[in-house]
């Protein structure tokens, strides 16, 4: 059973990229990511940075929000990475979070995402059959999940903080009818994992890190599957302690134990893994721990 390997980056100052893009090209990984997060710096111009000191490795933003910018403006850009980027572009597109710093309200429907891919999909076509653009869809949501799959260029659906291979195994059985009914190979469209990692015992950036994804999830079924009531920031006094409560949605733990749960991933439909880092002065040591977890697997 092969897993493909990514790891996801918060966009930052751009100088800080070149040593873990570096270590995830040797360490074999299959992309690097870059989060498209309001709170953060803008990923494309961090994305076209990277591209022009290393193309050897597929790399893109993800996930796109859709009321960010429109198909025509994003087809442009997809464009111009492809001539940079010679090993392949990773595109993804969601919903969004975080829509709410904008100060006022965007259409963050389903009918709008499903909109923008069909029209993102017109604009790009001459290119498909060169099959170096990926294009996920990033939702925990069924039926988005289901629309999207059926859409014959998108290859995967990315779901933030999937840790849990009970809602893995959900996701991976809607993915596959979408499929089948819309006369599609199911093995076509990936199920992709993008959980946030926390290794070395660092409770205080576990906790952290739970705080944010709380508000990158909002109120998605994952935290339902994962047993979570009560969405107000906890405080945790071990990694034990924090594990027990985040342990479906958040990656953490040892690289034994990290690569028995990435091979229970795979056995619930995971194609794809691709582990969040949650800041980039600590990238260098998360690539590399990441690296030799593929080289483990």
């Amino acid at each position: 059973m092969a897993l493909k390997f990514s790891v996801a980056f918060e966009a930052e100052e751009p100088h800080l990229y070149f040593e873990p893009v570096r270590l995830a090209r040797l360490g074999g990984l299959w992309s690097v990511q870059i989060y498209e997060h309001l709170p953060y710096s803008p990923a494309w111009p961090v994305v076209f940075h990277i591209a022009s000191t290393c193309d050897a490795i597929r790399l893109g933003p993800v996930t796109v929000p859709v009321f960010l910018y429109s198909p025509e403006q994003l087809a442009r850009y997809v464009r111009l990475l492809l001539k940079i980027a010679t090993r392949g572009v990773v595109l993804g597109i969601s919903r969004g979070a975080f829509a709410e710093l904008l100060g006022y309200k965007v259409d963050r429907s389903r009918e709008r995402v499903v909109w923008f891919i069909r029209r993102l999909g017109e604009l790009l076509n001459d290119i498909f059959a060169e099959n170096r653009l990926v294009i996920y869809v990033g939702t925990s949501g069924p039926k988005l999940a289901y629309e999207v799959a059926a859409i014959p260029y998108v290859n995967g659906i990315i779901v933030d903080s999937l840790w849990n291979e009970k809602y893995a195994e959900k996701m991976r059985k809607i993915i596959d009818e979408s499929c089948t009914t819309a006369g599609r190979d199911p093995r076509e469209v990936e199920l992709v994992a993008r959980p946030y990692l926390v290794i070395d015992n660092d409770i205080a950036l576990a906790v952290e890190v739970s705080r944010h994804l709380l508000k990158i999830v909002g109120k998605s079924k994952l935290l339902e599957e994962a047993g979570i009531v009560d969405t107000k920031p906890s405080e945790f006094s071990s990694m034990e302690e924090f594990k027990r409560v985040y342990g479906k949605l958040v990656a953490c733990g040892n690289r034994e134990t990290l690569l028995e749960e990435s091979k229970a991933l795979g056995r619930a439909g995971v194609n794809h893994i691709v582990f969040g880092v949650p800041r980039m002065k600590m990238a260098a040591r998360y690539v590399a721990e990441v690296a030799l977890l593929a080289a483990s697997w």
